[in-house]
């Protein structure tokens, strides 16, 4: 009797083992499934975008040149030409931005150092301002959407910066803690005007958004002066 009391708890465990093992194979298939399915989804967003996008681009360049044949003199015809290249200029942006986020939703999106380290030495090469950029702990795989709120924060910090402190050096640094990692961006206050007072610096609802993504993913932004900069930094749990 022992002896099949034994074997009894033997095939218990043996079972408990197989039902847990059978939820884990299951549980990885569902989450392949959702990338596989959010890869789709992103190549088709971005197919969509890209032929809309570049069709808009093409008209526009087309709209520009019946413009130029016309008589110069007019102010309407100025304006309507300063319109087109601004049309021009968001419609370039537009595309870059959808491609950023896109490929954020990816699996196989470049790792969060690769991906802000290029936008710091792009950021240098438009602004002319050097961008010091660094990287602290140990890197490891970021989830997307927390990789796409460390970018979409330093991108935002570089923009402010670029507005209210031009000429500046700014300083973007990368941290990898045990269960978070943490995006500072710190540059120069901006210079105090006439009547004494300092601008604000990235007050606006740019700031906002990044607040509540950063809440969306159990993360904090802050934003404020210390000790002549203006810093940002994001923490968000991995």
């Amino acid at each position: 009797m022992s002896l099949t009391r034994r074997e009894f708890l033997v095939r218990a465990e043996q079972a408990e083992h197989m039902l847990a093992e059978t939820r884990r194979a299951r549980e990885a298939e569902t989450h392949a499934a959702a990338l596989a399915e959010r890869a789709r989804i992103a190549r088709d967003i971005h197919d969509v975008l890209a032929h809309s996008l570049a069709a808009v681009s093409v008209n526009l360049q087309a709209a520009e040149g019946l413009l130029d044949a016309l008589p110069d003199g007019s102010p309407e015809l100025g304006r309507a030409i300063e319109c087109i290249g601004r049309a021009s200029v968001l419609t370039r942006e537009g595309m870059a931005e959808a491609r950023r986020a896109i490929q954020a939703l990816r699996d196989d999106a470049q790792p969060l150092t690769d991906q802000l380290s290029a936008l710091a030495k792009e950021w240098e090469a438009d602004a002319c301002v050097p961008v010091d950029f660094s990287v602290s702990g140990s890197p490891r795989p970021v989830g997307a959407e927390a990789g796409l709120a460390a970018y979409r924060t330093a991108q935002e910090a570089l923009t402010n910066a670029r507005k209210h402190a031009p000429g500046q050096p700014v300083r973007l640094s990368l941290e990898f803690g045990d269960f978070e990692i943490a995006v500072r961006v710190a540059n120069p206050l901006p210079a105090v005007s006439e009547s004494g007072a300092t601008p604000k610096a990235g007050t606006g609802y740019g700031l906002i958004g990044l607040r509540e993504r950063a809440a969306l993913g159990d993360g904090r932004l802050v934003a404020g002066p210390a000790d002549g900069e203006w810093r940002v930094c994001l923490r968000i749990p991995t």
